[in-house]
């Protein structure tokens, strides 16, 4: 086995390793390594996946802004970086933080890309939980801030009428 042929497996045994759903793609997008957490998760085929078949676990209502973002950096080389679902075996869509960047030879040609999808679905599950629970804390403190308003007004106007009161029981007296 040749010294390329040891990296190609060492880096395809990395890439199996990671959480992540990963694949590689030549220059012009058209995507022909996936690593097996990606078949693990769509249960799609190589042959179901090869060059532009990753477009069929994408949200359809979702996909044109992926596709347009996806041939932007192509065309630009800069790197891809969006929140967008992808359906799983049991036909859910999860939301997955994908990144992918430009691998460029010394002349700054682009070689291939390396892309990975990170689920983010507990993330999204503990910020919506904080933004329930800060939501909920914020009414309680208007609630509270309107009970506190209501009795100072009160306070104020047992004020009023007390010294009110003293007034009239003053100037009872001085006439008296």
């Amino acid at each position: 086995m040749n010294a390329l042929q040891e990296s190609e497996e060492r880096f395809h045994t990395m890439a199996n390793a990671i959480p992540q759903l990963a694949w590689i793609s030549h220059p012009d997008g058209y995507i022909y390594w996936y690593n097996e957490r990606w078949y693990s998760y769509t249960g799609t085929t190589p042959e179901q996946m090869d060059g532009w078949g990753w477009q069929s676990v994408h949200d359809p209502e979702v996909l044109p802004k992926v596709l347009e973002q996806w041939k932007a950096s192509i065309s630009t080389g800069q790197m891809f970086d969006m929140e967008l679902p992808l359906r799983g075996t049991d036909g859910i869509f999860r939301p997955f933080l994908t990144c992918i960047l430009s691998l460029k030879d010394a002349a700054g040609n682009i070689l291939q890309w390396f892309g990975t999808s990170t689920d983010v679905t507990e993330r999204k599950k503990i910020e919506e939980a904080l933004k329930e629970a800060r939501d909920s804390l914020e009414e309680k403190v208007k609630e509270r801030t309107r009970e506190l308003d209501k009795a100072y007004n009160s306070l104020k106007e047992s004020e009023k009428r007390l010294a009110e009161a003293q007034r009239s029981a003053h100037i009872g007296n001085w006439i008296l």
